[in-house]
């Protein structure tokens, strides 16, 4: 898989922080949108821009053998597709929302070796 993914030009008069969203996201934009001005509410922090991407980027997760939640990305390109777009329009922070299940392990009773108590679903 190839990218055309490069360094973009950046604007630097001014702080600019600015999300992107996974289109799997898209149902979840409310609480994404309630979220960045929580950020400027009680933090300064100001990220009142945000893009939806293109593509999917292909969240997943699976259990392994050992009990343990083992999540990937199927189309990294997506993420960075997003990210130099934001980048090209000024971007100095970025953050990335993106929205995916996750099922009940084989074995509930299944423990990962990283951690000392069995799953327990939340």
């Amino acid at each position: 898989m190839t990218s055309s993914w490069t360094p973009g030009p950046r604007a630097h008069s001014q702080q600019s922080n600015r999300t992107f969203i996974d289109p799997t996201g898209k149902a979840y934009l409310d609480e994404v949108v309630h979220t960045l001005n929580a950020a400027r509410a009680v933090a300064g922090i100001d990220c009142a821009t945000y893009t939806i991407g293109a593509k999917e980027i292909g969240a997943r997760t699976v259990w392994s053998q050992s009990g343990c939640a083992v999540g990937t990305v199927l189309n990294p390109v997506a993420i960075l597709d997003s990210v130099q777009q934001l980048l090209d329009d000024g971007a100095q922070a970025i953050g990335g929302v993106s929205s995916f299940t996750v099922s009940q392990p084989p074995n509930s009773r299944s423990t990962c070796r990283a951690r000392s108590e069995p799953f327990r679903r939340c």
